[in-house]
């Protein structure tokens, strides 16, 4: 089992959104990293995601568990604004702008396919429950949104 974890596709692979076997990992996390400048970009790519759907997490009906994600939350912020300050040094070194583009183009849809579908099932039981609030369309543009944003303030757009 202890190898299970770290298995990862191929980079071309196209898996969307689905859960490989009994591994739970999003599907993003099965596609390999190839080297630093990719590590940091789909960090920065996903941390923005992460702190979206916690956001979204941190306003459930049971309060303690709604407290527990806005704590997670602020910790994958705190992540993400990291990535932010790794991907600002490579920026500025100015030697790895092709290789920063080609890895936003390849992170991007992989991780807004951690959104799902915008037709879900799943979320209309789930906001019967109050336990979401915003469908995965709208969160998936809140992404969108947010990632033209950060790139575009480093020039990667």
């Amino acid at each position: 089992m202890a190898g299970f974890i770290g298995i990862r596709m191929e980079r071309d692979t196209e898996i969307g959104a689905s859960r490989q076997g009994d591994d739970m990992r999003l599907s993003v996390f099965h596609y390999p990293l190839r080297g630093w400048t990719d590590a940091v970009v789909m960090n920065v790519l996903m941390g923005l995601a992460t702190v979206i759907q916690l956001d979204e997490l941190s306003h459930v009906s049971y309060q303690p568990l709604a407290e527990a994600f806005r704590a997670i939350r602020l910790r994958e912020l705190r992540h993400q604004e990291l990535g932010v300050q790794g991907l600002n040094r490579i920026v500025a070194s100015n030697e790895q702008r092709d290789l920063m583009k080609s890895s936003v183009e390849y992170w991007r849809p992989r991780i807004a396919a951690s959104f799902g579908h915008s037709d879900s099932k799943r979320f209309e039981t789930q906001s019967r429950f109050g336990l979401r609030h915003k469908p995965n369309e709208t969160l998936l543009a809140e992404w969108v949104a947010a990632t033209e944003q950060q790139l575009g303030s480093l020039g990667l757009n």
